[in-house]
């Protein structure tokens, strides 16, 4: 998540109201109790805590944020994480559901172009573009709920690494874990209630990038994605 520091400095001293994305406020559904009177709770092993952060004077300061309606109430905030976690702890480890595929795209774009870019690769429409400050856009392909095993967040990572290398996206902007621009009423370009299951984006990968998959040999290397590196090793 590369921006431009002026225009993140200029996004602190907002103060505008900012309506959160209905569209983005379900892929919450499953894991966020509503926050009002009577709501009917998610069960305990699928309930977890939603991080949301902005940047100050002291650095990034981010909060676990446990309900939609708190997470409404926060719709200032600046990044937002598209998984929730298991405890209010935000890392690989404590993941427990992956929501959207993101991708972010750097410099200055147009949601034209890439869209075009996007079915050019044989990928399914996104759901939804955020605009970031310094005029690049935050593609994310909500998702069918994944519990965030082990072996879901590999192939989560590994999916996402072969996509941005496929659109040309920040490599280095993958993991279930990261925190994305908030989308709001100010930033989302456009947006939609299309949830994919994850399984669609590994046929993808299979299809169109099958040298991605782990122990595919290219050229006498053996390639695989570990630990959101692409790492090459001589046969």
């Amino acid at each position: 998540m590369s921006e431009n520091i002026i225009a993140e400095k200029m996004d602190i001293c907002q103060s505008v109201n900012l309506d959160i994305d209905k569209n983005f406020l379900k892929i919450f559904e499953h894991t966020l109790p509503t926050g009002t009177t009577n709501n009917k709770l998610p069960a305990s092993n699928d309930r977890g805590f939603v991080f949301v952060s902005s940047l100050s004077d002291a650095g990034m300061e981010q909060k676990a944020i446990w309900t939609r309606k708190s997470l409404r109430n926060n719709s200032n905030e600046q990044y937002v994480t598209a998984s929730s976690f298991y405890k209010p702890e935000r890392s690989r480890k404590t993941l427990r559901w992956i929501n959207a595929l993101v991708l972010d795209f750097d410099g200055q774009q147009d949601p034209h172009d890439l869209a075009l870019r996007i079915t050019d690769a044989g990928l399914p429409p996104a759901s939804m573009m955020v605009r970031t400050p310094s005029g690049g856009i935050h593609v994310w392909w909500c998702l069918k709920p994944v519990r965030g095993t082990s072996k879901a967040v590999r192939l989560y990572e590994s999916l996402q690494a072969s996509m941005a290398a496929e659109l040309g996206a920040d490599p280095q902007a993958v993991g279930g874990e990261r925190l994305w621009r908030m989308p709001t009423s100010a930033n989302v370009i456009y947006s939609n209630r299309k949830k994919y299951k994850l399984s669609i984006f590994r046929s993808w990968r299979d299809e169109n990038r099958s040298y991605d998959m782990p122990g595919q040999v290219q050229g006498g290397e053996s390639v695989c994605f570990y630990k959101r590196i692409v790492v090459k090793s001589r046969c």
